[in-house]
């Protein structure tokens, strides 16, 4: 009986499967030389780990389940909690600032559509221990190293948001609930016109 992957998953055969190994390798190595450390974090964490972040709105989009001891865990949607979980734990340790990054398979239970399947893998910056925008900045210059290495100078933009000034947007347009108000703004793409206007009421 033939079995095919499961919808939103896919197989990754030669040549595409090298050249992906191929892209991942530029993008470590530039990360690399931009003075970040490489951290891998846990495919499987406990639900409550997201929930903290995202809220009970996460569980429709995670792959979330029991396992045999009867623990509610989710398949890694993004990396954030679980750096913010091992940066929590080594603070005293770690010398600031800190300069993680990630590449790695994160899963997300969202309708498959052109370029959004659900499991990708992702590549993360993350800088701990650095105020103002620097941060922000020194982000967005790795990015784009990283960018420009895997091949794709010229082929991409930066869109920037300020939460403050969203944040008071959503005030201003009578939001009681600004963490819904944003969870709304994040899915406006895959929203009809109502579903979107009625989640912003």
């Amino acid at each position: 009986m033939p079995f095919a992957p499961l919808r939103g998953f896919r197989d990754y055969v030669p040549p595409e499967a090298g050249a992906r190994s191929e892209l991942m390798r530029r993008m470590r190595a530039s990360a690399r030389r931009c003075g970040f450390s490489e951290l891998e974090t846990p495919s499987v964490e406990p639900l409550d780990l997201y929930k903290v972040k995202s809220g009970e709105e996460i569980a429709r989009e995670v792959w979330a389940f029991q396992d045999k001891g009867g623990r509610d865990v989710a398949l890694a949607p993004e990396t954030t909690p679980s750096l913010a979980r091992i940066y929590a734990e080594r603070a005293k340790s770690e010398p600031l600032p800190v300069k993680w990054f990630t590449i790695q398979k994160l899963w997300r239970y969202e309708e498959p559509q052109a370029g959004r399947t659900r499991e990708f893998s992702q590549l993360n910056f993350d800088i701990l221990g650095v105020g103002g925008v620097e941060a922000e900045v020194e982000t967005l210059a790795s990015a784009a190293l990283a960018l420009d290495e895997a091949g794709a100078a010229g082929l991409y933009a930066f869109r920037i948001n300020d939460r403050p000034l969203a944040e008071g947007l959503g005030r201003h347009f009578g939001a009681s609930d600004v963490a819904a108000y944003f969870r709304t703004v994040d899915r406006y793409r895959k929203s009809s016109a109502k579903e979107f206007l009625a989640g912003l009421e």
